[in-house]
């Protein structure tokens, strides 16, 4: 990486610069979508395993796997959410 000289960077004022940092924080705002994305798919896999455990138990408690089933389709409908924002927002970058 090569260093712009001071003096330049005085001359291009302020907004030039938030200018250029404008790539690099579009990519740090996809990621950050990411992670939470990533975070959700886990809450995904850990519910399903819930629901599995609560599924072996005798006797069945119904309104538990209702409560966690409907837990799981959030998820699953806020993971779709982010799927859309995220491709909305940044497909251009890919």
């Amino acid at each position: 990486m090569k260093l712009i000289p001071y003096r330049k960077m005085l001359e291009m004022g302020k907004q030039a610069i938030e200018m250029a940092l404008v790539p690099i924080r579009a990519a740090q705002a996809r990621k950050q979508g990411e992670l939470e994305m990533m975070k959700i798919e886990e809450q995904i896999i850990s519910m399903e395993s819930k629901i599995t455990e609560l599924c072996t138990v005798h006797p069945l408690n119904y309104s538990s796997i209702i409560d966690k089933l409907d837990e799981h389709a959030l998820l699953i409908r806020r993971k779709e959410q982010f799927e859309k924002i995220i491709s909305e927002l940044f497909d251009e970058q890919k």
